[in-house]
């Protein structure tokens, strides 16, 4: 899996069963902009299950200093009353149609998400405006502190490595501010923060609705006669440039969590995402075969192989986007006594990148990354996140098969300038036994 896809941390609300769809033909996209800010998108690919996002520009980026974990603390608010309705009656009401509710949170976004059957979408669609505005009342707010610590010891090696590249390569950017509340930070939130912020971000101008599998015309119905949502606008998220680092973490593993990554692209600029999205198929992706000991495929995946001479190993391309930058590179889990070559080859894997490959080897990357942007239409969830995610940042949505074009569209000097900036500046990551890590000046 594409370390893309599991940076959003979700608590879940309600469970039930929801499928994916399979891949269509035609895709449709249409965004809409109603006066009071709330954008309006769908991904129209005719199948049977519709995913449902409402979605915040409200991630940990827009925390100031002294709220930190406020964000974490919100989402886990999620499924408590809303101003109008009990949470109990809310989450059985979506249940009783076959639906789900998660509630996700990253660096620009906050989410809620429902997925059900079509037939079912304009039930859900009504219930999800009350989940996602949730009244914070201070005994709910109490209630839901006591689940933060269980999300902490839940976090994967992976989470933890990814966050902390973040804050290696942004510092004091708003981007370098952790995903979830840190174990000092746990309860240290008051309802009246929560319910302060709650006001300023929770609010039209910096929301967007998005359906995938789902009529426009209905979403566009809901969301001109829903009153959950007040109008509003917040402020812009500080700047975040990327500045490159290192910081690394011992923790209780005899493994080494590594990450090299650099610039990447932002949400906002298409046809960089699309050279991302060729670059991590480069890099390599872990075996899609279950307990295999392949450290996966790709120029940097076989880099890495020779690297461990037979010993276990595991590699992944780093694809993060945010709404203005990025982050590309590779992730490894190796034994920590291993590291110091292995994170080595790596990053020569990377240098060979950024020195050019063939043309063969570049159009088997192509076609690898087109599969993987047409396979995301078999998972509607993720897909609708994404899009709300995107929609979020530039105000529009690109399907996954016009992604798939601009994925054909790039070219050999694309990737070779995209693998520069990573070795260029590059900044280090290590989670659990780190010793034997090198620093940036070390590469």
């Amino acid at each position: 899996m594409m370390a893309s896809k599991v940076l959003i941390q979700k608590r879940l609300a309600s469970a039930a069963a929801a499928h994916s769809t399979g891949l269509s033909s035609a895709v449709e996209t249409k965004v809409s902009k109603l006066p009071n800010g709330l954008t309006v998108a769908s991904v129209e690919a005719n199948g049977p299950v519709s995913s449902l996002v409402l979605a915040y520009r409200a991630g940990s980026r827009y925390q100031q200093p002294d709220e930190a974990g406020l964000v974490h603390h919100l989402r886990n608010n999620v499924g408590k009353d809303s101003a109008n309705y009990f949470g109990v009656k809310l989450l059985w009401q979506i249940g009783s149609v076959g639906g789900n509710v998660v509630a996700t949170h990253g660096k620009d976004v906050l989410a809620v998400q429902t997925n059900v059957l079509r037939d079912n979408s304009a039930i859900a669609v009504s219930i999800l405006g009350e989940l996602a505005k949730p009244a914070l009342k201070p005994w709910d707010v109490l209630d839901a502190n006591t689940t933060l610590a269980s999300d902490l010891q839940y976090q994967q090696p992976f989470e933890q490595v990814v966050d902390l590249v973040q804050r290696a390569a942004y510092r004091n950017g708003s981007l370098a501010t952790p995903v979830n509340a840190q174990p000092h930070e746990l309860g240290k939130v008051t309802f009246k923060q929560l319910e302060a912020f709650s006001n300023s971000r929770l609010v039209s101008g910096e929301a967007v609705l998005l359906g995938v599998n789902v009529e426009h015309s209905d979403l566009l119905g809901y969301a001109q006669a829903q009153t959950a949502v007040g109008e509003g606008r917040g402020k812009e998220a500080a700047p975040s440039p990327y500045i490159g680092g290192d910081i690394r973490v011992a923790g209780p593993s005899s493994l080494a969590h590594v990450v090299i990554a650099g610039e990447g692209a932002g949400l906002k600029d298409v046809k960089a995402v699309a050279v991302q999205k060729v670059l991590a198929a480069l890099v390599g992706q872990t075996s899609e075969v279950k307990f295999s000991a392949s450290a996966g495929s790709g120029v940097v995946g076989a880099a890495v192989q020779k690297a461990a001479n037979q010993r276990p190993v595991g590699i992944s391309a780093v694809d993060v986007n945010h709404a203005e930058t990025g982050l590309a590179g590779v992730y490894i889990v190796v034994e920590g006594q291993y590291a110091e070559p292995t994170v080595r080859a790596a990053f020569d894997g990377l240098k060979q990148v950024s020195s050019g490959v063939d043309g063969a080897v570049l159009e088997a990357a192509k076609s690898n990354a087109k599969v993987n942007a047409l396979l995301s239409l078999d998972n509607t969830a993720d897909l609708a996140f994404e899009s709300a995610a995107e929609a979020l940042a530039h105000g529009g949505v690109t399907s996954p098969l016009e992604l798939a074009e601009e994925i054909g569209k790039v070219s050999a000097e694309d990737v070779k300038k995209a693998a520069e900036r990573i070795v260029k500046k590059p900044s280090v990551a290590a989670f659990g036994r780190v010793n034997q890590v090198p620093f940036v000046d070390q590469l």
